[in-house]
């Protein structure tokens, strides 16, 4: 995906530019001094296109790195990583993603912000594409489910220990799945995928919700005073 799209996400819907969204490239050697440093809040790990599947060959950073980046999510509620794949298993007691979705994806409760509920609009019965499509298997203790697919297998989870998000395929955040290129938001998977990012936002304002249940806990978009 692409810086512009990322800037569209400015626009919370009635024109008004309420959080100014910058990016930066992070060296794979990363540090927490470096994401301290270069002040970030979201993390967005990418997937090498050797590693699109079921395995982590080739990860793009080191243990170490990756330790490093733990560290840095769990220093604070504020420190937001999105991922997928199976970047997944560094992260606690979760099992490899596996292959097998059925569209269309839907949310749960808490993830009601992503397809029906978000500040960008609807994003009903967004779609995951490519060769593989991926589900998550066995899921830590902490995850909360956001998105499940149509036979109810889960596909994208928030870990309240890390107060991060991971997704079982990055195919559903690129053209794969039905992104478009350019700065609009022109499909289903656009919305959905800004709306995600005012989601993270959220996360980084007031931290992850303390339990899973939507009603007795529920999150709040980030909302500028």
């Amino acid at each position: 995906m692409g810086v512009d799209k990322l800037g569209n996400v400015n626009n919370f819907g009635n024109g008004a530019v309420k959080y100014q969204v910058q990016t930066v490239q992070i060296s794979k050697d990363l540090t927490v001094d470096s994401l301290v440093q270069n002040g970030c809040d979201i993390f967005h790990l990418g997937v090498n296109i050797d590693d699109g599947e079921d395995k982590l060959t080739n990860p793009e950073i080191s243990d170490y790195a990756m330790e490093q980046l733990k560290a840095w999510a769990k220093m604070s509620a504020s420190h937001v990583i999105l991922s997928s794949q199976n970047y997944i298993l560094k992260f606690g007691d979760y099992g490899p993603a596996t292959e097998g979705n059925t569209n269309p994806m839907t949310s749960t409760p808490l993830g009601r912000a992503l397809d029906t509920n978000g500040p960008f609009g609807p994003a009903h019965s967004f779609n995951q594409g490519g060769s593989w499509q991926g589900t998550l298997s066995t899921l830590d203790e902490d995850a909360c489910v956001l998105v499940r697919e149509a036979t109810g297998k889960p596909i994208m989870v928030m870990d309240r220990e890390y107060g991060s998000v991971f997704v079982s395929d990055c195919g559903i955040l690129t053209d794969y799945g039905g992104m478009t290129s350019g700065s609009a938001l022109s499909s289903v998977n656009d919305i959905m995928f800004a709306n995600l990012y005012a989601f993270l936002i959220g996360i980084v304002c007031y931290g992850p919700p303390e339990t899973c249940d939507f009603e007795t806990d529920p999150f709040t978009i980030c909302v500028e005073d």
